[in-house]
């Protein structure tokens, strides 16, 4: 399986997966392929819904993330998993979802170095809205066969 990050553009308008289940266990299955050919870094281990916090607020569910993943170069990524039927609302609201996961890391004395959302689909929108605003969040396009990933806060001008 090539999950090649070379590809240039890819069709939005369908996806590989049937559900953001089936997505995050494809990123499962192939995580140490994941981690050299789209976070261009080695795998040292993961954990499948990460709890940011050890406490539950009154009322409130403990936030996670679909992966924590650590790296052989000692860092800590999160990633945020997307499988959108309604592309714009979905994407740009885990924008917000990823920024407050961030925050409450940071709160909990979580060191994240890097933030992802990885989709299926994907509005360019989200990707200017990212950039304009110099957001902490890298941002990659999954399917079965390929992948596009877009790096904002490495050597990005």
């Amino acid at each position: 399986m090539d999950l090649s990050s070379e590809t240039v553009a890819l069709k939005s308008s369908k996806s590989d997966f049937k559900s953001e289940k089936e997505l995050c266990d494809f990123i499962e299955d192939n995580v140490q392929l994941f981690c050299l050919q789209i976070l261009n870094r080695e795998y040292s281990k993961h954990t499948r819904e990460f709890y940011l916090t050890y406490f539950k607020a009154f009322g409130a569910n403990k936030p996670r993330v679909d992966f924590f993943i650590k790296t052989k170069e000692h860092e800590n990524f999160i990633i945020e998993v997307k499988n959108p039927k309604n592309t714009y609302g979905e994407l740009i609201n885990s924008v917000s979802q990823v920024l407050s996961y961030l925050i409450i890391a940071e709160e909990n004395k979580v060191v994240i170095h890097r933030a992802m959302i990885v989709c299926s689909r994907y509005d360019v929108r989200l990707i200017k809205i990212i950039k304009k605003f110099k957001l902490p969040i890298d941002v990659c396009v999954l399917q079965k066969r390929c992948s596009m990933t877009y790096f904002f806060n490495q050597n990005d001008n």
